[in-house]
């Protein structure tokens, strides 16, 4: 899972572990109602007592650590809701968040498509690394 942010930042999101989103955390701006550690988010692991994999949609659980609110909006039905200081919830892929009122972004949660896909050598597929760069003249 990952945020992705109206302004195209990203910020992905490993399972069991927390991370930390706020100013200079996850995205950049100016305003200083924004905490740098604003929101605590954990995605939550998809594993049954018996260790199988649930086939639900993982959500991401928050903490607002920060002194200023924050608004999600569900992806579902649209609705908002202000979350103040200490208080904790849950995001479903496709819900938004914010994080600032003066100069509101607007995060999504999504899946990302790494789940399933292989690591792949670039290098040996791209051919670079039989290319003898020995004769080429970097000024030309």
């Amino acid at each position: 899972m990952e945020i992705v942010g109206a302004d195209g930042s990203k910020l992905a999101l490993k399972s069991g572990s927390k991370t930390t989103f706020g100013r200079g955390s996850g995205f950049n701006t100016d305003d200083r109602t924004v905490s740098r550690r604003h929101v605590e988010l954990e995605l939550e692991t998809l594993v049954d007592e018996n260790g199988e994999t649930r086939t639900e949609e993982p959500s991401v659980s928050f903490e607002v650590t920060g002194l200023n609110p924050v608004w999600v909006r569900r992806g579902t039905n649209g609705e908002i809701k202000v979350f103040n200081s200490s208080d904790k919830g849950r995001l479903e892929n496709g819900d938004w968040i914010c994080v600032s009122g003066r100069v509101p972004v607007w995060f999504v949660l999504k899946k990302t498509e790494e789940n399933g896909k292989e690591e792949r050598d670039l290098g040996s597929e791209s051919g670079a690394e039989s290319v003898d760069i020995e004769d080429i003249d970097p000024v030309k």
